[in-house]
């Protein structure tokens, strides 16, 4: 990921893995329009902004519908941008409007900063109670991610041994005879599927898939 994500809101209610979203400051893109924050998570990316009622989020209503106010008059300026400096000069303006609301009301806030130590613990005890990880389990993973996600959506599947990654990775992504299988070296080709992609070997022997 090229940017930093900024943690906006949990969906209140929701038990499956995208319910935590996240945002990225705008950004003039390609020369010619601003990229205006939008939803994303570990495994999505775009759609619409929840309404207020379903969220939990350090954001109180009034400062939510600012956001959301905020980004849709910078959504109005469009593109070709580069074609018309007057209109450039005040979508950059509202881009910085929208950019400081985001510094002050969430990445400089106590407030959020708070909330979203509460939001991700919530969500390391989601991880425990699903996959029976421990405190040094947690750590190894959000370690290894190195990514702004936190919550349950990072991590994709469990295998009990790098063998194991390897037979899903023949399985589903090579067209292999059943008679050539029996000369694959699994532990081997599984070492390095796990030492070059997305994924961490923990302590007790399990690797974890990350999903980003």
């Amino acid at each position: 990921m090229s940017s930093a994500k900024i943690f906006l809101y949990k969906l209140k209610g929701e038990d499956d893995r995208d319910n935590c979203v996240y945002i990225e400051y705008p950004s003039f893109e390609c020369g010619h329009y601003f990229h205006v924050p939008s939803p994303c998570g570990p495994c999505f990316s775009g759609g619409e902004f929840a309404d207020y009622k379903d969220i939990k989020t350090a954001l109180t209503k009034e400062q939510y519908n600012q956001f959301l106010k905020l980004c849709d008059e910078l959504n109005s300026f469009g593109y070709g941008l580069d074609k018309d400096e007057e209109k450039k000069a005040k979508a950059k303006e509202k881009a910085d409007e929208l950019y400081n609301f985001i510094q002050s009301n969430l990445c400089a806030s106590e407030k959020a900063d708070k909330f979203e130590k509460k939001i991700q613990k919530e969500e390391d005890e989601w991880l425990k109670e699903e996959y029976g990880f421990d405190d040094e389990d947690i750590e190894e993973i959000h370690d290894a991610y190195g990514l702004s996600y936190f919550d349950r959506g990072i991590v994709g599947c469990i295998y009990d041994s790098s063998y194991d990654v390897a037979d899903r990775w023949v399985d589903e992504c090579c067209q292999v005879d059943d008679w050539i299988k029996n000369y694959i070296d699994y532990d081997r080709m599984g070492d390095n599927i796990v030492s070059d992609g997305d994924y961490v070997e923990l302590s007790d022997g399990r690797i974890v898939e990350f999903n980003c």
